[in-house]
């Protein structure tokens, strides 16, 4: 005799009813145990790369660390750092991962966001804690975020900004290596916001035309230290510490020049040579 459901159907006729429905939504038990599915974390490479049983190498997607590899240096104790802290976090652990729209890099590693247990996005945690960057060489869909997470730690000299440059309290004048701009409080306390593209290598005033598909706000101090200047919108600069007059460390380029010569700079660093339309700064080729 078959058992009766408080509903007055048979068991038999629930589970079945059950089951349709589950298909008619498109669910099944196989798709839900996918997406909770956890690896043992059976090693860390360094702060930004992790090894998972059945996976392999997972390189944490948005986070750029110090290099372990770097034995010697003045990187080689943060790369240690970095090490020890995503160690702490997630070796011997399940760990859960979710993708992007790149599933593998150049070296077939594993591209991948990694969640604890307790829901600890553990890409996040690396950067909000101080032990990496940001990294927004190629576009992923919590580049606003981890900028924003990477620059609250900086403020707060977490982990490897605790004696970096570009903190708080820093002597003014400094030069960062390679750039030829001053840091300081000057740059720090101007308020200035510049826009970021997910994959460019500029950074712009708000409105400029190549914020058309993307357009992520980071203080000017910062970008300066990984972009440069757009030469369409000629965005505000940090001047020289030899510039004459530079209290602020601010120069303000202005809008683009209204000229009969195009404004546009070229791959080469130089000034394009073409002639602009009447009433346009640019040439025909750059658009404006």
């Amino acid at each position: 005799m078959k058992e009766a459901h408080p509903s007055g159907l048979c068991r038999t006729t629930v589970t079945c009813l059950a089951l349709c429905l589950a298909a008619s939504m498109g669910l099944s038990s196989t798709a839900s145990a996918d997406a909770l599915e956890y690896y043992r974390c059976s090693k860390v490479i360094d702060g930004d790369t992790i090894e998972l049983e059945g996976v392999g190498k997972v390189r944490l997607i948005g986070v750029d660390c110090p290099e372990s590899g770097q034995r010697q240096g003045p990187n080689a104790a943060l790369a240690m750092a970095a090490t020890a802290f995503t160690r702490g976090l997630v070796e011997g652990k399940p760990v859960r991962l979710e993708y992007d729209e790149e599933r593998t890099d150049i070296y077939k590693r594993t591209l991948a966001y990694a969640f604890l247990p307790d829901s600890t996005f553990v890409n996040a945690a690396i950067v909000e804690s101080g032990y990496g960057e940001a990294y927004i060489k190629y576009p992923f869909r919590y580049a606003a975020k981890f900028l924003a997470l990477e620059r609250s730690a900086r403020d707060r000299r977490l982990g490897i900004w605790e004696r970096s440059p570009t903190s708080p309290g820093t002597a003014s004048g400094l030069i960062s290596p390679g750039t030829g701009i001053r840091q300081g409080a000057g740059a720090d306390e101007s308020g200035i916001t510049v826009y970021i593209t997910r994959t460019g290598k500029k950074y712009h005033r708000e409105g400029c035309r190549h914020l058309a598909r993307s357009m992520i706000p980071m203080a000017l101090a910062e970008a300066s230290l990984r972009f440069g200047p757009c030469g369409t919108c000629r965005p505000p600069v940090l001047s020289p510490t030899s510039r004459p007059g530079a209290a602020s460390g601010i120069y303000d380029r202005g809008p683009p020049a209204t000229s009969t010569r195009c404004q546009a700079t070229t791959k080469k660093g130089t000034q394009c040579k073409r002639s602009a339309k009447a009433g346009s700064s640019y040439c025909w080729q750059h658009g404006g």
